[in-house]
């Protein structure tokens, strides 16, 4: 999931483009579907990066909860999320590198 930044907004001011695709994905795919919940992932770390941990806290732990669920505690995306989920309730909590990112 590398690569996600701010969310872009389309030219005529609509909801952001990364909640446009969650909606294509579980439309789509369905909600359990790993590349939603991958979408899902991607959305809460944008919501992450500007300091907003109103937003992104609550969004890893469900996502969190919906990883483990489907693919199993152990799953390395479960754990990623869960890193994830540590550094936005308190980013000095982790240090160093995380690995790689949740695809």
């Amino acid at each position: 999931m590398a690569g996600a930044s701010a969310p872009s907004r389309p030219a005529a001011g609509g909801p952001p483009l990364s909640e446009e695709l969650l909606a294509d994905c579980q439309r789509v795919l369905g909600f359990d579907h790993p590349r939603t919940l991958a979408t899902r992932a991607n959305l809460a770390r944008v919501r992450g990066e500007p300091g907003d941990p109103g937003g992104a806290v609550p969004a890893f732990e469900q996502l969190l909860a919906d990883f483990q669920r489907v693919l199993g505690a152990d799953h390395p995306e479960a754990l990623i999320i869960r890193n994830d989920l540590a550094r936005s309730r308190d980013p000095a909590e982790v240090s160093g590198d995380e690995g790689p990112r949740a695809s």
